[in-house]
């Protein structure tokens, strides 16, 4: 019935608990394998991964099937698993996602009760306006979809055959390519959705602003505007309605700008003029864990302290400057990150390399293969500022 696709990166804090919440479905039986793409992870996934496989591999008639790639994208990555799967249903879930027990018993019985059915996702409430559904299955029309993507990609199931025909994810889109590739099941007039609360999203996220408003809203609205477009091309929408969408998508980008603005605004006057935190790093061969030490970072009860997260590579001949990119590239709207290249002097001339480049008055020294507890700066803030409002 299903094949089960798990795209893995860096995910050591939970893939443990996805794949649990795979074999806790009380309809396991209807799970024939479950894929998990490694897309080249730095942590410990590889290590996590293979234990949990060697360890359950014997404990029923699920089979698994894991693949180690080089980094190449999510999109990538579930195409990939997608195009070796056995099952004539795809279930997605992401490697910080979980299902609830009866999610695949709930969406199989939807698809039992309509068998000309080819997508089913779950939302809860399902919100379309003002209005609030909560209960019932319901087909979304291209409209629907304009007003309110949905549903989450970790709800999702879809035949096989027909996801592959409508031409899978689009591996040059990074923001909305999940409903890029969804919208294109309403040419199947099966765009269904199930408003019931299956799925739990984000487990592993836990730092101030990895989601929401201060994610990449520029981008977004970019991957919104272009999925309206192309429901146009496809004839689903008409052109007055598509300037509609445009416009209000626009309006909506302004608002959420504004909001992540003020909010800046606000974490100033809370600070009463001080200054925040510069963080240093400095890196030597810390492939295996300086992802670490900077989550630590982004970890913190009072990220708007910090000014800035400057890493110094003091001569690294593993893979740390790629990682650092790559975290840089991931985060840029969560937080100021600045690297820094050089030689091989040591560990003393990279912290002053990196204190000379700060710009907070503050200097806050943490070690590659150290990491901070979450409420670290708030506490060391309370003593230093003075009167700064704490959580």
């Amino acid at each position: 019935m299903f094949s089960v696709i798990i795209p893995a990166y860096n995910c050591e804090r939970t893939i443990f608990d996805v794949l649990e919440c795979v074999l806790k479905q009380t309809r396991a039986d209807l799970i024939d394998e479950i894929i998990i793409v490694n897309d080249g992870s730095v942590d410990n996934t590889d290590l996590i991964v293979r234990g949990y496989i060697k360890e359950h591999k014997n404990n029923g008639k699920i089979a698994y099937r894991y693949i180690v790639q080089e980094n190449r994208g999510v999109s990538h990555t579930r195409n990939r698993a997608i195009s070796m799967a056995s099952s004539e249903w795809i279930a997605l879930l992401d490697s910080d996602d979980i299902w609830y027990p009866d999610k695949l018993k709930r969406q199989y019985e939807c698809i039992e009760e309509n068998p000309d059915m080819c997508f089913l996702g779950t939302v809860f409430p399902m919100k379309i306006l003002i209005r609030k559904l909560y209960g019932g299955l319901h087909k979304l029309k291209a409209s629907q979809l304009c007003i309110r993507n949905m549903p989450s990609t970790p709800s999702v199931v879809f035949k096989r055959e027909v996801g592959i025909e409508l031409g899978l994810f689009n591996e040059t889109m990074y923001y909305g390519e999940d409903i890029n590739f969804f919208q294109k099941f309403l040419l199947k007039d099966s765009y269904y959705i199930l408003a019931e609360d299956l799925i739990e999203i984000s487990i592993g996220k836990k730092y101030f602003a990895e989601s929401g408003l201060s994610s990449n809203l520029k981008k977004m609205n970019e991957g919104r505007n272009q999925n309206t477009v192309e429901l146009y091309k496809l004839g689903l929408i008409n052109r007055p309605f598509l300037i509609l969408m445009l416009a209000l998508n626009h309006i909506k980008y302004l608002r959420r700008t504004m909001q992540k603005a003020l909010s800046g605004i606000k974490y100033k006057e809370t600070l009463r003029g001080k200054n925040m935190f510069s963080v240093i790093i400095p890196a030597y061969n810390c492939e295996k864990t300086i992802e670490r030490a900077m989550d630590s970072v982004l970890s913190q009860t009072r990220i708007e302290l910090v000014e800035e997260l400057i890493i110094v590579n003091d001569g690294s001949v593993d893979r740390t400057e790629e990682v650092v990119l790559s975290y840089k590239k991931r985060h840029e709207d969560v937080i100021r990150l600045e690297y820094i290249k050089q030689e091989n002097h040591g560990v003393s001339h990279a912290r002053n390399t990196g204190i000379k480049r700060a710009a907070g008055k503050w200097i806050a020294l943490l070690d590659a293969d150290d990491i901070w507890m979450e409420n670290k700066l708030e506490r060391q803030a309370e003593i230093l500022f003075g009167g700064v409002k704490t959580k």
